[in-house]
């Protein structure tokens, strides 16, 4: 969504807000989970596999929440391995551009125990790439009910009545005053 209000900058005026869930750019974290679900199966195993079968089966192996096809995942490491924020295709600077957008609000929520997949320190680094929004770390020590991971703050029954309810909220508000302009 980020890439298309950049390109596209009209499209803003029809966009109220955005709320992120883990959504990164990079991947620049390194632990045990990234050298195990990047560096081997993402970047090696992934496109030799979804090249032969045109996607990789990353629900099925549990690996993520999503299949990809072999263009997702070709094109999506370009960004993720920390290169420039460009388009591999036209060479599009979506990182040049990216200040000179009038965003929507935008909030951004990461998860304590979300170790690789939207890890908290790439979620502020993307916020920051885009320079606009609010950041929000889902933990215990922050009042919420669970100490969330990247998949299990959208799926887990506390979310309803923990974070999904201030969500609700945002989403409202940005109704509201949109509406009245």
């Amino acid at each position: 969504m980020a890439s298309a209000l950049i390109r596209s900058p009209e499209l803003s005026q029809h966009v109220l807000s955005q709320t992120w869930f883990g959504t990164k750019r990079s991947i620049r974290v390194w632990n045990f989970e990234r050298v195990y679900k990047v560096e081997l199966i993402w970047k090696r195993l992934a496109p030799l596999y979804a090249k032969y079968k045109g996607y990789f089966p990353f629900k099925e192996w549990g690996l993520g929440a999503d299949n990809e096809s072999y263009l997702s995942i070709s094109e999506s490491a370009h960004w993720v391995h920390n290169r420039p924020w460009t388009d591999p295709r036209d060479q599009f600077d979506y990182g040049r551009r990216a200040k000179d957008i009038k965003w929507p609000p935008i909030w951004s929520i990461a998860a304590k125990n979300d170790m690789i997949l939207g890890n908290p320190s790439d979620v502020e680094d993307f916020l920051a790439e885009v320079g606009h929004g609010k950041l929000t770390l889902l933990s215990k020590e922050n009042g919420n009910a669970q100490d969330y991971d990247h998949i299990n703050m959208l799926t887990h029954p506390d979310a309803v009545n923990d974070h999904f309810v201030q969500v609700a909220e945002f989403l409202q508000e940005n109704e509201i005053s949109n509406s009245a302009v």
